[in-house]
């Protein structure tokens, strides 16, 4: 008798779970059949939804105005004599956070004033392309590691080349852990060391980007010039002498190691 009860029991048990099996299994289908539907609106979008007109910023229809009148920010580099009066004054009134401030833009100013020398010092035309004046950047963040940054860039309808002259650390360790590891270089198909002007640098090759060459111009800074369509290594290496490295080098006070 109590063998009879307990296989009644044990049947009834799998009874009740195999019927919550197939109800969380209906479950479960209605809530895919639900996440498939709202994926395919997403996607198709949901015809029987009222279409709702997007208006974006600046639209006519929104009645704000857009901007085509102001002037942008001023460029100007800080006054160096100026920002180092005022750290002066500042750390003796023992305000250390405005000194330090002040020398901060005393470096930005000094930084301004060393990289509009290296922009003018650039050519014009390089391999026959002019340059573009409007791209033209000089920028600093009076940090040591990744400080000042000169650029330009020259390009026409078939080919492209850009200078970069920077003091930034992490630039600079990546190109000289390649020139310190000759081996890792020997063994790529698409970067290898090479000699310009005196300097060691690396040179890389991507089918998509061309030819890019950096080059350390000492202890803090380095040149990067990129090169798109020309026909190869040597083509590419032939625009390097363009620019005056050394002349670079002596410019931001730099120094081999």
């Amino acid at each position: 008798m109590l063998k009879l009860q307990l296989k009644g029991a044990v049947a009834l048990a799998l009874l009740c779970f195999l019927n919550y099996q197939t109800e969380a299994q209906a479950i479960l289908n209605k809530v895919k059949s639900a996440a498939k539907n709202k994926a395919a609106n997403a996607i198709f979008g949901d015809n029987d939804a009222p279409s709702t007109p997007s208006v974006s910023e600046g639209d006519e229809r929104s009645g704000r105005p857009m901007n085509n009148t102001s002037g942008g920010l001023i460029t100007t580099p800080p006054d160096v004599g100026k920002s180092i009066a005022t750290a002066e004054s500042s750390f003796s009134a023992k305000k250390y956070g405005e000194a330090r401030y002040a020398l901060q833009q005393a470096i930005v100013g000094i930084e301004m004033e060393m990289g509009n020398k290296v922009m003018e010092s650039l050519p014009e035309k390089v391999a026959g392309i002019a340059f573009v004046k409007e791209s033209d950047k000089v920028t600093s963040t009076g940090m040591a590691f990744v400080g000042l940054t000169i650029f330009r860039e020259y390009y026409n309808n078939d080919k492209a080349i850009d200078i970069t002259v920077a003091n930034n650390s992490s630039l600079l360790m990546s190109a000289n852990m390649y020139l310190a590891n000759p081996a890792y270089t020997s063994g790529q198909e698409n970067i290898k060391s090479v000699t310009v002007q005196g300097f060691k640098g690396v040179l890389e090759f991507s089918e998509y980007d061309g030819y890019k060459l950096s080059v350390p111009l000492g202890q803090t800074s380095i040149a990067i010039m990129k090169m798109v369509n020309f026909a190869d290594e040597s083509a590419a290496l032939k625009v390097s002498d363009a620019f005056d490295l050394a002349g670079i080098q002596k410019q931001l006070g730099d120094k081999i190691n």
